[in-house]
């Protein structure tokens, strides 16, 4: 039997204000886990663009860029295609306020 039937059928057997509270649980972990699956997404992609762009420089950042949030990753997603220079996502990385002192 799939984990989901199984789960449905537990889930069943629970009293109505229980059940209230496990779907808001399985939600919320299910959320969680579209978001860190986003991040990851989001963190390859970039973590590719610099690979093409400034193929030497790549590992360099690799530990910066999985530091930063969904938040910070968009906002880098934003800006990283106007870098002219590996210098530029440096500075980025060190001053951009949304993303911290990563450097």
């Amino acid at each position: 039997m799939a984990e989901q039937q199984i789960f449905e059928q537990e889930l069943h057997q629970i009293q109505p204000q229980e059940e209230a509270q496990v779907l808001r649980i399985v939600t919320s972990w299910m959320e969680e886990g579209r978001q860190e699956g986003r991040q990851d997404e989001a963190r390859k992609l970039i973590l590719r663009f610099i690979q093409q762009r400034f193929p030497e420089q790549v590992s360099k950042f690799q530990a910066q860029i999985q530091a930063l949030d969904l938040d910070q990753l968009d906002a880098l997603s934003d800006r990283l295609f106007g870098f002219e220079s590996i210098t530029e996502l440096e500075t980025w990385l060190r001053e951009d306020p949304a993303a911290g002192d990563l450097t």
